[in-house]
């Protein structure tokens, strides 16, 4: 059978857990046969179906466009650095014209024929230094930002693809079992069909299994409907043609490592640092923020060096024109300024501006909606990985009673619908059992997403190389290769570029710098309109400590309370009186339920009126015993006669034993009308109404004890020997945001779990606690001191769903979002990352305190 690796991170240091042991899905040899038809060697599999819908998603294909485009947009800006240079032929034919004579005899020559070639070249000094560098490296953190969003594009629509193909699976596999209930339900009909012709099985018997035939059918042909719709979205998604015929060669049946379970600051750290899609939206800031500096360069004069030559016949500026061609040339130096485009870049470098707070916006969303991937990926891993366990378990408990009831059918002790109902159980537990094969794959498919991000394709470095030009180029280049932890790295000139070409750019560089000397006393007025730097804040601060920090174990759990009971009836009878509600607390003992108990009373008068009967009976039993002894002893009877005689008063005695235990039972009854609570609780639910007939067994209300509730915790293997008895836990529910509460562990489990490798913990809850039974909590257990950067908890804002700080760099604030751990000392915090130590902290930050400001 092909299979595929499981997607997912495992690290050497410890061997991944194994989900399920699959073996034989079942202990029905046909299903499993069926089921090994279903898959073949060398079809197709998750992986190829994600690397071919990659090569073909219009979407890709539109990211790969909009890539292309950035590389022909950055290679015409990296040809804006090439001096401009123009030449021009040129033949002239004049009409003829009367000349003037300035003196007898003396006159210009005429020349109606005129040649001339001409070349000009300009150097763009000033934009080498002010312009060029900038439009260029945001030319190329543009490149790099349109290569990010395409490999983001590769990964959605790779897992997008596996998801397809695990559904389309999915459906497979429920077809394959839904046509094997429909066998098996055929079968059972004829078994049927031949009981009732012997008349051992009634037609309503019969005609109630061929209707869940039908039913079944229609099942098979609902699921056969769902093939064609999942196969056909899968076909779309891999770009496969009409004809083209593919099968499943990937056996979800198999056993799949589960990566080990990680604290949810790893998992975010590890997506932050690998998810394309904040690349590309971090390039596009560096990208808008260059092509703002390059705005700005637009707002100072232009120097330009210019050089003219003409060779022509006749010069014009020989004089008097001769007929012959004469070369002369000029060449200078211009200093421009214009007005509108001065202002016109005051509006656009706003419009910058405004851009990249908009992308910083996009990039704080996105890490937002990174973090709710990654908590949705792990417990969707843990629900599917309890569920797996949970349907190999209820699978076998189906074919067990399926069995069991085919047993007893065959001796007439079952009903040839519960059979038929037994049939439909193992068809519904082995279609659960396949489902929860392919949710472990869907599942990791979804982990790998949020916590990777990384492209079905091998690894990419996002270098960029203009079309035309080679890696040798005498001419400048403003391009580096893109880093791997997402930086844009600038560099201003290529291994190739020569020592000489260097020296020519600061010779122009200076040149510039005296230009812009010389007329800065006649530019006051021009300087002024400049943007006056804003003016500096006076903040608090603090410096950014190593202190020992409580190193925290992250542990998951649910809360269930101290006793949970279903209560039931001891006798049958209708529903007088439900005494209690919902949310009622009740005491030891108190009456919940009364039933209707007259026909035990009644049944309880006839027995204690048989009981006074057979006393009756005993004492004259007992007074022939004596008589027929006093006549034994006597020798008139035989003793045959007298053991006759003492049998009978033996079977008397007996007969007043069973009398007085079914009036005991019968006055048990009559007290069972009162249905009591076992012990002290709140009343969880109630299953009945007045009038509502109950039997034995049946749930009436559901009472629970909450003092003290506690929380069951799944302690991961690796750590089991960092958790103790006694040991303090801090809990948080969804239901209370922000909320910290206090527990106890108070028992540890005694094995580890098959499936996710785990132990039970219990902890005891704090009273006072506003938990409910029922409810998912996350755990935080200290275990050792860790050093880490620690702060005033008054320096961490929380703006939006992440907390930021603000640190003083060089004069400036810098805005950052932090990860905050845990809590030294009462008032102080601890940062996971974001901050480093010896940094300063800004406390308590005002709304005037943003990213840029200057400090006093």
């Amino acid at each position: 059978m092909a299979q595929s690796a499981a997607p997912g991170p495992s690290p050497a240091s410890t061997p991944p857990p194994k989900v399920g042991t699959p073996a034989p899905l079942s202990t029905d040899a046909a299903v499993d046969a069926e089921l090994d038809a279903l898959f073949r060697s060398g079809a197709l599999t998750s992986a190829e179906a994600a690397t071919r819908a990659a090569k073909v998603s219009p979407e890709v294909r539109r990211r790969a466009a909009d890539v292309a485009a950035a590389n022909a947009t950055a290679t015409k800006i990296q040809l804006v650095s090439v001096p401009r240079l123009a030449g021009t032929l040129q033949y002239t034919r004049l009409s003829e014209v009367d000349t003037p004579q300035l003196a007898p005899g003396f006159s210009f020559p005429v020349y109606l024929n005129a040649y001339s070639a001409s070349a000009e070249i300009a150097v763009p000094l000033s934009d080498y230094v002010l312009r060029i560098p900038d439009l260029v490296a945001g030319a190329r953190a543009a490149l790099a930002a349109a290569r990010a969003s395409q490999q983001s594009s590769e990964v959605s629509v790779a897992a997008a693809a596996k998801l397809a193909y695990y559904e389309w699976v999915r459906a497979q596999l429920q077809k394959v079992v839904a046509e094997r209930s429909v066998k098996q339900v055929e079968a059972t009909l004829g078994q049927i069909r031949a009981l009732v012709e012997v008349q051992r099985l009634s037609r309503a018997d019969l005609l109630r299994v061929e209707a869940l035939l039908a039913s079944a059918r229609q099942a098979a042909a609902q699921l056969a409907g769902v093939v064609a719709l999942r196969a056909e979205v899968l076909r779309l998604a891999i770009g496969a043609g009409a004809e083209e015929a593919f099968g499943v060669g990937e056996d979800v049946r198999q056993e799949v490592a589960l990566p080990p379970r990680r604290a949810l600051a790893e998992l975010m750290e590890v997506a932050l640092k690998r998810r394309v899609e904040l690349r590309s939206l971090e390039a596009g800031i560096v990208a808008r923020s260059r092509q703002r500096e390059a705005e700005k360069g637009g707002r100072l004069p232009r120097l330009v060096a210019f050089g003219q030559m003409n060779y022509a016949n006749p010069n014009q500026r020989i004089v008097p024109s001769q007929d012959r061609f004469d070369l002369t040339w000029a060449a200078g130096v211009s200093l421009t300024w214009n007005l509108n485009d001065f202002l016109t870049s005051r509006a656009s470098v706003d419009g910058f501006d405004a851009e990249v707070r908009g992308l910083q916006a996009d990039r704080d969303r996105l890490v937002d909606g990174i973090r709710i991937e990654v908590v949705q990926a792990m417990t969707s891993l843990d629900t599917a990985s309890s569920a797996l366990e949970t349907s190999a378990q209820g699978l076998a408990a189906a074919e067990e009673s399926y069995r069991v009831r085919k047993e007893l059918l065959a001796f007439e002790r079952a009903t040839a619908v519960e059979v038929v109902d037994a049939e439909s159980e193992v068809t519904r537990a082995r279609i659960a059992a396949l489902s929860a094969r392919v949710d472990i794959r869907i599942a990791l498919v979804q982990r790998a997403r949020a916590g990777r991000g990384r492209s079905v394709s091998s690894t990419r470095r996002a270098s960029f190389r203009p079309r035309g030009f080679s890696g040798s180029s005498a001419g400048p280049s403003f391009f580096a290769p893109f880093s791997p932890s997402g930086k844009i790295m600038l560099r201003t000139h290529s291994p190739g570029f020569s020592l000489r070409a260097r020296r020519h750019r600061m010779l122009l560089a200076l040149a510039l710098v005296a230009a812009f000397t010389a007329c800065k006393k006649g530019s006051k007025a021009e300087i002024g309109q400049q943007k006056k730097p804003a003016a500096s804040i006076k903040v608090a601060t603090a410096v950014v400590k190593e202190v020992p920090t409580p190193e925290l174990m992250t542990l998951t759990g649910t809360v269930v309370a101290d006793e949970r009971s279903d209560v039931t009836a001891d006798t049958q009878g209708k529903v007088l009186a439900v005494m209690v509600e919902r949310e009622q607390a009740v005491k030891m003992g108190a009456p919940l339920l009364r039933l209707d108990t007259r026909g035990a009373a009644l049944g309880a008068r006839e027995a204690q009126a048989n009981l006074a009967a057979a006393k009756a009976q005993r004492q004259l039993a007992e007074e022939e015993c004596r008589r027929a002894q006093a006549l034994f002893d006597k020798g008139a009877i035989t003793r045959s006669q007298y053991e006759r005689e003492q049998t009978s008063c033996t079977a008397a005695l007996q007969q007043v034993a069973a009398a007085e235990a079914r009036t005991a039972l019968v006055v048990k009854s009559v007290a069972d009308g009162i249905v009591r609570a076992p012990f002290a609780g709140k009343v969880s639910a109630t299953y009945v109404a007045v009038g509502e007939w109950v039997n034995p067994g049946k749930p009436l209300v559901t009472l629970i004890d909450l003092d003290p509730l506690t929380v069951e915790l799944s302690v991961p293997e690796v750590l089991v020997s960092k958790v103790a008895v006694n040991q303090r836990v801090e809990l948080s529910a969804v239901a209370y945001p922000g909320k910290r509460f206090g527990a106890k562990v108070t028992r540890l489990g005694g094995e580890i779990t098959r499936v996710g490798r785990a132990l039970t913990a219990e902890a005891e809850i704090d009273p006072g606690t506003p938990l409910l039974p029922g409810m998912f909590v996350e755990a935080w257990v200290a275990v050792g001191q860790t050093p880490r950067p620690v702060g005033p908890a008054v320096a961490a804002v929380k703006r939006g769903k992440s907390f930021r700080a603000f640190v003083v760099v060089n004069g400036e604030i810098e805005e950052r979002v932090v990860q905050l751990g845990a809590e030294p000392a009462p008032g102080q915090v601890s940062f996971l990352s974001g901050v480093k130590v010896g940094e300063t902290l800004v406390i308590e930050p005002r709304p005037d305190v943003v990213d840029g400001a200057r400090v006093q």
